[in-house]
């Protein structure tokens, strides 16, 4: 929808007011589904604004950052079938560089809309970023300005090859150290690979638990909302009863008065006879 996109544009501050008067909107033109949707959009981090904001502002540079990140995945997929190192090591550098780039831009983006650009909000910056290559719908939504939150990357498949370089050279005629030092590196592997797996698996048992908590928590401020509806739409209509009451009130006092003038003038006309 493109009108929730553009909320995504806004500055953080003004987020929820524009979010909830275009649901608003939407709901008096009888799209209920489409105002639920962006009544349940949530206001962006400061990190994930910054990302939002490095969509519209620097589109290609953004585009450069997912296509690193996408030959970066198959790199890594071909060094875990057995080659390519050096190209997950050259794939690894050059998504690192867009990324370095995008990370400092940010920081003027920050700057310059008044907020500071400090290392933790950068770094979450950086992670998102990262975090496209192996993430195909926050790549999208990286893609699209519509972040909600900073994204973290998967740890360990990255560290797995990029970072442990090629495998030592054995001299000639030393088969069996050279096979003993490959079933070191291997063990070495399977670790990194097992905390990776649990790594993952930790994130999204905490990913699962927030999301809970936070449709529990939408769904009692929808309850709040509503009743706060309802009872505002009682107070205008009583405001609306009072307000005729009080006319109605306003009326009779003036004519109470005309017939005291009246009463009055009676009076007098008989004093005088």
């Amino acid at each position: 929808m493109p009108e929730a996109d553009d909320l995504f544009r806004l500055p953080v501050e003004g987020f929820t007011k524009a979010r909830d008067d275009l649901a608003k909107r939407l709901k008096q033109s009888g799209d209920e589904d489409g105002a639920k949707a962006v009544k349940a959009l949530r206001k962006p981090s400061v990190a994930a604004w910054a990302v939002n904001q490095l969509a519209r502002s620097r589109p290609k540079d953004v585009g450069s950052a997912l296509a690193a990140g996408e030959t970066l995945r198959r790199a890594q997929q071909a060094a875990m079938s057995g080659g390519g190192r050096a190209k997950l090591q050259e794939a690894t550098a050059a998504r690192k560089r867009v990324i370095d780039r995008l990370v400092e831009e940010a920081a003027r983006v920050l700057e310059g809309s008044g907020r500071q650009a400090n290392r933790a909000v950068l770094d979450d910056v950086a992670a998102t970023l990262t975090a496209t290559a192996t993430d195909r719908d926050v790549a999208e939504r990286v893609r699209r300005g519509v972040l909600e939150r900073e994204a973290m990357p998967p740890s360990g498949f990255e560290e797995l090859f990029a970072l442990q370089g090629p495998p030592p050279r054995a001299p000639a005629g030393r088969g069996r150290k050279r096979r003993a030092t490959g079933a070191a590196a291997d063990d070495r592997a399977v670790k990194v690979a097992e905390r990776a797996v649990a790594d993952r698996r930790e994130r999204a048992e905490r990913a699962a638990s927030e999301a809970a908590g936070a449709g529990a928590e939408a769904r009692r401020l929808d309850e709040e909302a509503s009743k706060a509806e309802r009872s505002a739409a009682r107070l205008r209509k009583e405001a609306g009863a009072a307000g005729t009451r009080a006319e109605k009130l306003r009326r009779s006092a003036e004519q109470a008065r005309e017939d005291l003038d009246q009463a009055e003038q009676e009076l007098a006309a008989m004093g005088s006879s």
